[in-house]
């Protein structure tokens, strides 16, 4: 397996906690969700069940009632009365039926009416929204339009600085962070447009998705960070392929089991020079490399850590999923003896 030359220590060394990889954690292949098998149950209804019989037959005359039977127009007459009984029962099975209709008719019809006054006061709340927005922010529109770019500015800053020490922030945190920060920003004049409609309200309304994006971007660029550092060190590891910037099932099945990437992922706790520093290892450089301050928080080590983990480990699938790597943050920063864990 190939490595650059030029592999040396950085002057900035993590100190990070021991891991043990072996072969056997990765004795179980990835685990990648395959697509659901559709059975095609063929139907005939033309078939005939066995236990159903073609037709019926009436049980036949004893011969004393043939006898009777018999130049007596009695019996024809009896089976004419049968058989006008059984229309008028058939008759009134059917007026039975047309009401029951009727009545699920009007029933759907109601149900539909409700739904649609219910529907009515939905748009009506939400356009006595749109009017107290309109009074709280003026005839020009949302404030927040107005006023995008120092907004955006303001909630980028305090966002990526956040990340630094929590990379899975919840909502209630996003909230907190992004009032502080604007306040700070515009003060007294912000405060005022807001306390019309209420900063939680606010905040959903226009500030959530915004925080969101920039939470998102700030990991993705430490995670790019990680695989190019990877594929850096180990230059016989080849990146998979992608199209329209998302790795295909086949490619990532290709990249998972290859003999490179488990020799890649086994060496990731290796001593790069056992004879000159055995504790120092590939994981440690790699770490070191993406992250070059020194007063770089603990969290992120931890990330990085777990990222490149999860990156070169056969069983887990190459888009990240919050939950293993959470998993894995949350034990490094035990073992690190940081207080502040991730949250699911």
């Amino acid at each position: 397996m190939g490595r650059r030359k030029r592999t040396s220590r950085k002057n900035v060394q993590h100190v990070l906690p021991h891991i043990n990889l072996s072969q056997e954690d990765i004795s179980e292949p990835a685990r990648i969700p395959t697509p659901p098998r559709i059975i095609i149950v063929e139907d005939h209804p033309d078939e005939v069940n066995d236990h159903t019989p073609l037709f019926t037959l009436e049980a036949p005359l004893s011969s004393e009632e043939e006898a009777a039977d018999s130049g007596n127009e009695s019996g024809t007459i009896s089976r004419r009365t049968r058989k006008r009984k059984t229309n008028d029962n058939t008759e009134r099975e059917d007026e039975i039926q047309k009401k029951t209709r009727y009545a699920s008719t009007i029933g759907n019809m109601q149900h539909m009416q409700n739904q649609m006054f219910t529907i009515i006061q939905d748009v009506q709340k939400k356009v006595n929204e749109m009017y107290v927005d309109w009074k709280a922010t003026g005839f020009g529109g949302s404030y927040v339009g107005n006023d995008a770019k120092w907004i955006d500015d303001t909630i980028s800053q305090a966002i990526y600085t956040m990340t630094e020490k929590i990379k899975y922030p919840s909502d209630e945190r996003l909230m907190q962070v992004c009032y502080d920060a604007l306040l700070n920003a515009n003060g007294e004049e912000f405060q005022n447009k807001i306390k019309n409609i209420g900063w939680k309200r606010f905040f959903h309304k226009n500030i959530r998705s915004l925080a969101q994006r920039f939470s998102r971007q700030a990991r993705s660029n430490i995670v790019q960070r990680v695989k190019d550092a990877i594929h850096d060190e180990f230059t016989d590891l080849v990146k998979p392929k992608t199209e329209n910037r998302q790795v295909t099932r086949k490619e990532e099945r290709k990249f998972k089991d290859a003999d490179i990437t488990r020799e890649c992922y086994v060496k990731l706790n290796r001593p790069i020079d056992s004879n000159n520093d055995p504790s120092y290892t590939y994981l440690n450089l790699i770490i070191d490399n993406v992250f070059p301050d020194s007063n770089t928080e603990k969290n992120s080590i931890a990330f990085g850590m777990a990222v490149a983990l999860n990156y070169l480990d056969p069983s887990k699938g190459i888009k990240l999923v919050q939950s293993e790597v959470v998993e894995r943050m949350n034990r490094f920063l035990e073992m690190m003896q940081v207080t502040d864990r991730e949250e699911l």
